[in-house]
């Protein structure tokens, strides 16, 4: 049984985590900094967003600096306040400026591909996905080496479900950063939909405990081992989730497949264990109610199938109305 989750999207904890990265991209040395631009960076390092645009816009003013690098700064703090058509007008402003002079100059001193990288993230924030696949693909042509690029790209490719390009950019991420965890992940989840369950198991191991913080990764596994019948190593990867998990509010999801691999096993006082936990998080539910209603079937207990088939019909499931339907029973 699938479990419907969205493919994990990254941009957000990526430039929390590296907002060094997202203000540097298109800096010149900092030898070179001008007072207005200087500080700037300061208030951008202590997020201080409205701060930092105060200086770098009396920095523009003044022409103290680029205008590709200061529209690209500008860019920066408007997405770090979620204010994207913003971002992505300045964004664009520095990117009109990018010529083949620009792109000529010494890395050290312009990094264009970043501002184009950076207004791919903000396309991709506002789900803009080819338009931000244009800009990450622009970023490749700059600057070819760059891990972070691919697997923006890959993951872009795996939202719009073009598998083959995602695996073949998140490839690329893993030859350069063989221990990250999001390429792992995504590059999984792409021959998983592809049906390739080998590879996603095999990737999937490799992204185990990478990060130490993320155990998602243990959910596709006990997914892809319970689709490929392997019903003992769908539990045992279930079972690990939930002994490091604190994100209670999703367990709901995981504890259902646990129990319907119990069931497999014939093991219904665990599956039943397991639906009943699955309620205990989410009593809204219908899967669960429904996963009940077909055990208790099965054991001849018919006032708690229909408790549990009402229940499920009465949140949604089809096949619970059906099922009450046939046999006249209001729900």
């Amino acid at each position: 049984m699938m479990a419907k989750r969205e493919v994990t999207l990254f941009f957000l904890n990526f430039f929390k985590k590296h907002k060094l990265w997202l203000f540097i991209g298109l800096s010149i040395l900092s030898c070179s900094m001008t007072n207005y631009q200087k500080e700037g960076k300061v208030f951008y390092l202590k997020e201080n967003y409205d701060k930092a645009l105060d200086y770098y816009y009396k920095a523009l003013k003044k022409q103290e600096a680029s205008d590709i690098l200061l529209y690209n700064e500008i860019g920066n703090c408007y997405y770090q306040k979620k204010e994207y058509t913003k971002a992505l007008e300045n964004y664009s402003k520095s990117i009109s400026q990018i010529n083949d002079y620009v792109l000529k100059q010494d890395r050290r001193i312009l990094q264009p591909d970043v501002v184009f990288f950076n207004r791919g993230v903000c396309y991709s924030q506002i789900n803009e996905r080819l338009k931000a696949i244009s800009d990450f693909e622009k970023a490749i042509l700059i600057h070819y080496k760059e891990p972070k690029y691919h697997l923006a790209l890959g993951t872009e490719y795996l939202k719009i479900e073009n598998y083959d390009k995602a695996i073949e950019y998140l490839k690329n991420t893993l030859e350069s950063e063989g221990k990250n965890h999001i390429a792992c992940k995504n590059l999984g989840i792409a021959y998983y939909k592809k049906n390739d369950l080998y590879n996603s198991l095999e990737i999937w191991k490799k992204g185990v405990g990478l990060d130490t913080n993320d155990y998602e990764i243990m959910l596709y596994l006990g997914e892809a081992n319970g689709k490929l019948g392997m019903t003992d190593e769908a539990i045992e990867w279930y079972e690990n989730y939930f002994k490091f998990s604190k994100d209670y509010e999703k367990h709901y999801i995981p504890y259902i497949n646990l129990g319907y691999q119990y069931a497999k096993k014939e093991n219904y006082d665990k599956a039943i264990l397991n639906y009943k936990k699955s309620i205990s998080y989410n009593s809204k539910y219908h899967e669960a109610y429904f996963h009940l209603a077909v055990l208790y079937d099965k054991h001849k207990d018919k006032v708690n199938c229909i408790e549990n088939m009402k229940k499920a019909a009465y949140y949604g499931n089809k096949e619970a109305q059906n099922y009450l339907n046939e046999i006249n029973i209001k729900w």
